[in-house]
């Protein structure tokens, strides 16, 4: 089975690497937001800073992390919830890149908790579904770093079904490769096929 699942890993492989690699913007964006802050209504100021702390984490953790928890800070001292919880999400992907795996995961179950708290108050509301779906994918990506693969399938099982329910063919694909890299690397090889298989319907 193994010698099987070869050439279809390495061929679904660099799908997965094509389509998640980070775009590189420009110092110009960076430098956008920073002036748009000295301009904008508090109130605007915790987006601005997540979105600064995303540029951040592209080139200092640290800063991408501090920028964050300013940006959480000022989500409560307003009480935004959606930015709150973005904020939460920001800081643990940056702790996640800094490969603290177990402390990305309680911001992102915190950046979840929020989430899942708005959508039982806006039930119709695609745009947080679909930020659940990332909070669950951010989880399992983060217990899959870790090794835990079952905690990992569970979580990206939870965010293709959600992706899915959202209509977000790409993002459910992508999802549905990772799950299947983690079966395969879990030995449950008959899975891995199904998950890389339902995926590539999706390229169709």
């Amino acid at each position: 089975m193994q010698k099987y699942l070869s050439p279809v890993i390495r061929f679904l492989f660099c799908v997965f690497i094509i389509l998640k690699a980070p775009y590189c913007f420009p110092q110009s964006i960076i430098d956008s937001l920073e002036q748009a802050l000295t301009e904008q209504p508090e109130s605007d100021k915790p987006g601005t800073l997540i979105l600064l702390s995303e540029e951040y984490r592209k080139t200092d953790v640290r800063k991408s992390i501090k920028t964050a928890s300013i940006a959480l800070s000022l989500a409560r001292k307003l009480e935004l919830r959606k930015e709150e919880a973005s904020a939460l999400n920001e800081i643990g992907r940056s702790l996640n890149r800094q490969s603290d795996y177990k402390k990305a995961i309680e911001y992102f179950e915190k950046s979840l908790e929020i989430r899942q708290i708005l959508l039982a108050e806006n039930p119709d509301d695609h745009e947080i579904k679909s930020k659940i779906s990332k909070s669950l994918n951010n989880i399992g990506n983060a217990y899959y770093s870790l090794g835990d693969f079952k905690n990992a399938a569970d979580y990206l099982e939870k965010s293709a079904a959600v992706k899915k329910e959202c209509n977000d063919e790409k993002g459910a694909a992508i999802t549905l490769l990772g799950l299947g890299n983690i079966y395969n690397r879990w030995g449950q090889y008959k899975k891995a096929v199904e998950n890389y298989q339902e995926a590539q319907n999706f390229f169709e």
